[in-house]
């Protein structure tokens, strides 16, 4: 069975040039190690045509890496074997980003739920919530 959560009209690919990246499973591994490594390359990547302001350069560059590398590190966490698919894409007005990967039954639910909560909640009161969770259970 194939989810999508999300905007479903966020049609990567249509109109604009698409960036496309894909982690295979291998003799390495995918790890935390690559969650880092892809979503700095993919900051660093869509930054670029920031860098006339440093300001601007910076920002841009935090906010996808960030972004990214959340995306790509729940991708990690809950994915079944096989490979994780990036796409993003950017124009004058938006930046965006498609992650894909099979998650097996057993974390289906877990994963749903947690994308749910990303996707229907106001990100700034989720990252206080997340943030204060973590701070009560270390082990969380």
């Amino acid at each position: 069975m194939t989810a999508l959560f999300g905007t479903p009209d966020i049609a990567i690919g249509m109109k604009e040039s698409v960036s496309r990246v894909r982690l295979f499973d291998g003799p390495l591994d995918l790890s935390w190690r690559h969650c880092a490594t892809t979503s700095d390359f993919i900051a660093d990547l869509f930054a670029l045509r920031f860098q006339s302001s440093r300001n601007d350069y910076m920002e841009v560059r935090h906010s996808i890496g960030y972004l990214t590398n959340e995306l790509i590190e729940n991708a990690v966490k809950f994915r079944a074997p096989g490979e994780i698919v990036i796409e993003a894409s950017m124009d004058s007005e938006s930046f965006k980003l498609k992650v894909s990967n099979d998650v097996d039954g057993e974390n289906a639910s877990e994963f749903q739920s947690l994308l749910a909560d990303i996707t229907v909640g106001d990100p700034k009161d989720l990252l206080i919530q997340r943030i204060e969770a973590n701070a009560a259970n270390p082990d969380a």
